[in-house]
């Protein structure tokens, strides 16, 4: 089972906007559900875990009906099949800033 972490910003500005827009607190927590459902049966053609405790991004790419999984850590760049321009590190997402 994976579990899908927010990020403590996302829930301070989820927090303020169902404060200033109580009705959709609903919408927002049924997009939230989809967002944590179980990728594999959804057909997501690609995620990210971000795992802190052994630093490392595991990238799975949906090719053919199966998850291929690569591991990245360090000063590594991360591949990314949707965001091929996108230059990051395991470094980097585990220490923004």
């Amino acid at each position: 089972m994976r579990t899908v972490i927010l990020a403590s910003s996302f829930k301070r500005a989820f927090k303020r906007l169902v404060r200033r827009q109580p009705e959709l607190e609903e919408r927002i927590e049924e997009r939230l559900a989809l967002l944590t459902a179980d990728p594999f049966a959804r057909g997501i053609p690609e995620y990210w875990i971000v795992d802190p405790q052994i630093n490392t991004v595991t990238v799975l790419i949906l090719v053919d009906g199966f998850y291929e999984e690569t591991r990245f850590t360090g000063n590594i760049a991360i591949a990314s099949t949707i965001l091929p321009e996108l230059q990051l590190t395991t470094e980097q997402v585990l220490n923004p800033g």
